[in-house]
């Protein structure tokens, strides 16, 4: 989860996890507004990028009540070289969110329209890759089936 913590504690905590061996941060976020997110949004990619490390974003749905109001934020990372990409394209989480339909037809269009058809149009076309942890919705055999848009 994304907190404020310093310039020098994001270059330790990636130096650690690569220590330990990871290549990757997951980053739970639920808000791209306060200066607290942003900061240490701004220097977890920076030190990301010099030290050969990875970093996605998790876009805490518990903050959110669409994708549209991180839309930008995530272009503006999406390009970045310390931003994991899996078969060369952005990868993109959520914490929950199996329950948003965004004002369309079902969950998987609301995601679908509001988030990658959103990323997928110009001017600044950035398709993603988009495996989401809906812990809001019951899992079953029918999962991929109910979610047929979602990479995963």
């Amino acid at each position: 989860m994304i907190g404020t913590i310093t310039d020098a504690h994001c270059l330790k905590d990636i130096q650690d996890a690569k220590a330990l061996g990871a290549d990757a941060f997951a980053l739970n976020i639920n808000t791209v507004t306060a200066s607290w997110a942003t900061t240490t949004v701004a220097s977890l990619f920076k030190h990301a990028a010099a030290q050969g490390f990875k970093l996605f974003f998790s876009f805490d749905m518990t903050g959110f009540n669409h994708p549209n109001q991180f839309i930008d934020f995530l272009k503006y990372y999406a390009v970045h070289p310390a931003h994991y990409r899996y078969n060369g394209l952005p990868f993109v989480s959520t914490f929950n969110g199996g329950q948003n339909s965004f004002g369309y037809s079902s969950v998987n269009e609301g995601w679908k329209q509001a988030l990658q058809v959103a990323m997928a149009s110009a001017p600044t076309s950035q398709p993603i890759y988009f495996v989401p942890a809906f812990q809001d919705y019951s899992i079953s055999s029918s999962f991929y089936s109910t979610f047929p848009t979602l990479d995963g």
